[in-house]
């Protein structure tokens, strides 16, 4: 035997070693705890209502994992610990005190416990981990102590919460938070709430509205996105951007009032919202994203303000009520497809500070008439006669006025 093996075998026989001495045994309720009876380290043979022994300060990471027949624990105030997936998949768990000694609860220390209707955190816990809760189907109620300053990931994603009462010590809700809670009717998120984040309420399709305190700054991508029962949102005066797919495919929405101080809207943010008639933009917007109300049927006029530089791809793309839109001043670049499939247009006047205008901008819209720079129209009427036909910005018929001379001969597609 060579000198590597013999280290590795003395090395793995050391670490046997050492694991065995911190076992004391299996206990008569099933339970196995470390040397000093202060951890359990495993379920061994346990169903039915479990109480852990007093002493035991540390719950380890996947003690009680896929133990199914486990319906009830009572878990002493020695407790200061619950580790990782503690308690994960213990499909037949009903019901579960934790004691007001518990400071942490680990990653997805009850994620998939499916009978699990309660819970109360108590004000001692500071911290939860990433999916706590999460696929928790029965899980309709829940109260979260004032100890905790951040809703972790995914920590009630998939559960069945009706309502929920965020505590004043929540600083951040965190990406997918409360993911397909589609239970969930109401939420109240306090004033101490900063950020809110990535899909953090997506798919909760029974909550109806929502207000944002002036505390949040910022939301995430998607943060509110097939939020399908979703009918009126008010936006925190604090912030200065709607993100990406923020509302998208929000179904129910009719109106939204965007507070001043935002300056972008980004892309896809109204994505698929069906039901939006009308959209106050506030002055201080100074971009359009790609997308950003791509298929709102229900739009059917908007004004775009004077700062607005910038109206990205397919922005209004397939708005088949739209009537009526204004293109300020300041603008200079028209995305490809920005107006594509808007039949209800029918005439519109493109200003001179318009350098660009993309590919198939008003194809299939319902435009008969268009007012374009000069330099735009020469530029286009090249494009029409050479080799970019197939991208032709306009529908057939539509007439394309030079604004220098609106008494010209027109150009006729």
């Amino acid at each position: 035997m060579n000198h590597c093996a013999v280290a590795t075998f003395v090395f793995a026989a050391l670490f046997i070693r050492a694991f065995a001495d911190t076992i004391d045994g299996v206990s008569s309720d099933g339970l196995v705890l470390s040397k000093d009876k202060t951890t359990l380290l495993r379920a061994s043979n346990v169903n039915g209502d479990v109480t852990i022994p007093d002493g035991v300060t540390s719950i380890d990471s996947h003690a009680f994992l896929g133990w199914t027949r486990v319906t009830s624990v009572t878990i002493p105030d020695s407790v200061t610990n619950i580790g990782d997936s503690a308690f994960s998949h213990c499909t037949g768990l009903v019901s579960v005190m934790i004691p007001g000694s518990v400071t942490s609860i680990g990653k997805e220390a009850f994620a998939d416990c499916f009978r699990l209707t309660s819970i109360t955190i108590p004000d001692s816990v500071t911290s939860i981990g990433m999916g706590a809760f999460k696929r928790c189907p029965r899980l309709v109620s829940i109260s979260i102590g004032t100890g905790m300053t951040t809703i972790e990931r995914r920590a009630f994603a998939g559960s069945g919460l009706t309502s929920i009462n965020i505590p004043n010590s929540v600083t951040n809700i965190g990406d997918s938070a409360f993911y397909g809670c589609s239970y969930l009717t109401s939420i109240n998120i306090p004033n101490s709430v900063r950020s809110i984040g990535y899909e953090a309420f997506s798919g909760c399709t029974h909550l109806s509205e929502i207000k944002l305190p002036n505390s949040v700054r910022d939301i995430g991508h998607g943060a509110f996105s097939r939020c399908t029962g979703l009918t009126a949102i008010d936006i925190s005066d604090s912030m200065m951007k709607i993100e990406d797919r923020a509302f998208e495919n929000c179904t129910g929405l009719t109106t939204v009032n965007i507070p001043d101080s935002v300056t972008s809207i980004g892309g896809a943010a109204f994505y698929g919202c069906t039901g939006l008639t009308s959209v106050n933009i506030p002055d201080g917007v100074t971009f359009i994203g790609d997308g950003a109300f791509y298929g709102c049927t229900g739009l059917t006029g908007i004004k775009i303000p004077d700062n607005v530089d910038r109206i990205g791809r397919s922005a209004f793309y397939g708005c088949t009520g739209l009537t009526t839109i204004n293109i300020p001043d300041r603008v200079t670049y028209i995305g490809d497809r920005a107006f594509y499939g808007c039949t209800g247009l029918t005439a519109i006047d493109i200003p001179d500070s318009v350098t660009f205008i993309g590919a198939l901008v008003f194809t299939q819209s319902g435009l008969k008439r268009i007012i374009l720079p000069d330099a735009l129209v020469k530029t286009l009427s090249s494009m029409k006669d050479s080799l970019y036909i197939d991208i032709w910005p306009f529908p057939d018929g539509c007439e394309v006025v030079p604004r220098s001379s609106l008494q010209d001969k027109a150009i006729k597609n």
